[in-house]
């Protein structure tokens, strides 16, 4: 459903781009609503590439590291998604 409204918004009829700029508030309405990632450059939203395994595993690893590397302290450790 985002998606449609990012295209109907980009595109016209003959599917060429249109001149549409969005607004950083309308960027976080449609971030907040959409289950995928997107980031805004100069009014215009692009959708992220996904995560793959390897970076999953390496952002499992070095979050679990810094908990053990912070344990004691008043220190907390967040990742991209909180």
């Amino acid at each position: 459903m985002i998606e449609q409204l990012v295209a109907e918004k980009l595109f016209g009829v003959s599917g060429t781009r249109a001149q549409f700029a969005y607004t950083i508030d309308h960027y976080l309405a449609i971030e907040r609503a959409s289950e995928e990632r997107h980031y805004y450059l100069d009014g215009e939203i692009y959708a992220m590439a996904g995560e793959s395994g390897a970076h999953g595993d390496i952002s499992v690893n070095v979050v679990a590291s810094l908990v053990h590397q912070l344990k004691g302290t008043p220190c907390r450790v967040r990742t991209k998604d909180t």
